[in-house]
């Protein structure tokens, strides 16, 4: 087959199949208020589960398991990204190598 290539494509992942991933690794408790996040509740909903990016992806963080956390979608919706501390920025440098 002359002229053919072989092109790779990253595996997606549905926002379904990142949390199960990232409540597996992590837990039930939200990332930023600390409480545990009531699965049963339709994502989106307050009290219900949603992606928290670690590093926002308005600041070029990558939409995939190893930069998101759960978090409540209220507390996704509230928190405040204009700032990022360097603990948070350490804390998941060392997670995502293994080290945390």
């Amino acid at each position: 087959m002359a002229g053919r290539r072989l092109v790779f494509r990253p595996r997606v992942l549905t926002n379904a199949q990142k949390r199960r991933l990232i409540r597996e690794r992590d837990g039930d408790d939200c990332y930023v208020c600390g409480e545990a996040i009531d699965f049963e509740l339709e994502p989106g909903t307050p009290g219900g589960p949603s992606l928290e990016h670690v590093i926002p992806r308005k600041m070029f963080g990558r939409d995939q398991p190893d930069n998101m956390k759960l978090s409540h979608t209220q507390c996704n919706r509230d928190r405040d990204y204009a700032e990022i501390g360097d603990d948070v920025l350490d804390s998941w440098r060392k997670q995502t190598r293994g080290q945390a």
